[in-house]
């Protein structure tokens, strides 16, 4: 089951996940329209932050509210997050930082966590190269309107190309056998750019899986969505 459905509407549960200080809150603050009183909470017990927000959006003629639940990570540790918060999610972006190789080599343990505890097994991911402003080249990359890979891997640093396309190597494989596509860009969440068309991307592959999950088995709508 894919996405859960809400009056007339769906409603996507959207974790955004990275290691320390690559940007999530100001990427999620973006994003979204904030709640009220409601934008993070402190688990106490788990030693964990959690900030929320949401936005909806009309793609393929659907109107679908995705909640965005922010994921802190520690500093100094291979991240891992409390299981309990990923539970249920149907989506994910991936953030990390363009200038720290560290964060971009932990894109495999969140992803790997992601898949493991969401409850759904493979979900869309989208992997965004945040801080992309501080390179020298930013003109030429921001003018790129692409989520592939190919065609902005060259205007990287040499180290995080190799480092990405490690990554990409061990993660589009798996994506691809669910129908899926590794949606990929270069972002800045402080200059707002490629903040909503990562949205829309993700919430365009998240619909295709759900196709792709009808075509293995088809089921009656009312069958096929969590009811909300």
């Amino acid at each position: 089951m894919t996405v859960a459905l809400i009056s007339r509407g769906y409603l996507a549960k959207t974790l955004i996940l990275g290691s320390k200080n690559v940007g999530k809150t100001t990427f999620r603050r973006r994003l979204s329209i904030q709640l009220e009183g409601y934008e993070s909470i402190k688990d106490i017990v788990n030693d964990f932050d959690v900030g929320f927000g949401s936005r909806t959006f009309f793609v393929r003629g659907k109107t679908i509210t995705v909640q965005f639940w922010e994921l802190a990570s520690h500093e100094g540790q291979v991240p891992h997050l409390p299981e309990m918060y990923m539970e249920a999610a149907h989506m994910a972006f991936i953030l990390c930082d363009v200038t720290n190789i560290k964060s971009i080599e932990s894109i495999p343990y969140l992803v790997t966590d992601f898949w493991a505890y969401n409850g759904r097994g493979i979900q869309p991911i989208m992997i965004l190269l945040n801080k992309a402003d501080l390179l020298e080249n930013w003109n030429q990359i921001k003018k790129l309107a692409s989520f592939d890979y190919r065609d902005w891997i060259d205007f990287l640093p040499e180290m995080q190309a190799e480092c990405l396309i490690d990554v990409i190597t061990k993660i589009e494989p798996v994506l691809n056998r669910m129908g899926l596509n590794l949606g990929f860009t270069p972002c800045s969440a402080l200059k707002n750019h490629a903040i909503i068309t990562s949205a829309r991307f993700l919430l365009k592959e998240l619909l295709n899986l759900t196709e792709y999950q009808n075509r293995r088995n088809p089921l009656e709508i009312g069958d096929q969505f969590d009811q909300f």
